[in-house]
Parts: structure tokens; C-alpha cells; sequence
């Protein structure tokens, strides 16, 4: 049985500390990475640093789009966001998040061992996360600090 990431992309508003959520975490990353999932929370792979274990969902969550407001998730565990009704399901366990700057300031120096047997800089396996990353926040026209990305796993 495998083990999926759920969740949402964010944006504090500015001047402000709310928060709306503005795509589906697929926008962001979309399969699975076990080592990835390890970095983030320390699900699937503990040989990394994490970056946000056991962090649980962030205070006062709300996964709010412009245009369907909602209830905060422990009360709605499906949310509708965007025209589409595309429909976020948040997981069940292992519950964080992680703003982008976390994600820019993490030890990516660290290795792993690839197929081959040879260490690799985890920099060098998720260098095109941090293409994505900065691709966002200049779509989104904000700083790294004020996109967060909410996640959970269902296993």
C-alpha cells in the first residue's frame, strides 16, 4: 500500500497574518517521494532532516479560495476550492506545513545514496523544486516567507 500528499498552497496576505489558499498542492509537487515526504514530515523515509515534524495543521486553518469560503478542516474534511470544484482531501495522519523560506533554507547539502550506489546531494534530486518554488512566488508576486504549503498523507 502506498502513501500520498494531500494538501494546499497558500498565500498571507499582505500586511496581515491570513491566509488564502490559492492552488492544490499539485501545483507545487505531484507523485510520490518517499524521500521527499521524509524531508517534510518524516513519513516514509527517516533518514533526512525534516523539516516540520509533527507540526499538525497551522493555527486557525482555514482552506478559504475567493470564491467558496469554508469551515476550518477538522469540521469539513473535504474542501471545495476554485471554479472547477476541484475537491482537496487533506489525508489522514502526519498533518504540516512548511513555508516556502523553510523550504529554501533547509540543508539540501545533505546526501543519498542513488540507484547506483553513490551518494547525491539532496540539492541536486529536488533542483527542480526550487525552480518551481521561485516560478510561484513570482506568479504569485510575494516572498517565499508568505507562501506555505499544508499538507497531509493518507497511507
Amino acid at each position: 500500500m502506498g502513501c500520498d500528499i494531500n494538501g494546499v498552497l497558500q498565500k498571507r496576505k499582505p500586511n496581515t497574518n491570513e491566509w488564502t489558499t490559492f492552488a492544490p498542492i499539485e501545483r507545487f509537487f505531484e507523485g510520490r517521494s518517499y524521500l521527499l515526504f521524509g524531508i517534510l514530515a518524516g513519513v516514509r523515509n527517516k533518514d533526512a532532516e525534516v523539516i516540520s515534524d509533527n507540526r499538525g495543521l497551522p493555527e486557525g486553518f482555514v482552506c478559504v479560495d475567493e470564491l467558496h469560503p469554508h469551515k476550518p478542516y477538522p469540521n469539513q474534511p473535504r474542501l471545495e476550492m476554485g471554479h472547477n470544484r476541484y475537491h482537496t482531501w487533506m489525508g489522514e495522519h502526519n498533518f504540516g506545513w512548511v513555508d516556502f523560506r523553510e523550504f529554501l533554507d533547509y540543508n539540501w547539502k545533505q546526501t543519498e545514496t542513488d540507484h547506483h550506489g553513490e551518494p547525491e546531494p539532496l540539492g541536486i534530486i529536488f533542483s527542480w523544486l526550487h525552480r518551481d518554488l521561485y516560478k510561484i512566488c513570482t506568479e504569485e508576486k510575494t516572498q517565499p516567507e508568505d507562501l506555505r504549503m499544508v499538507f497531509g498523507f493518507d497511507s
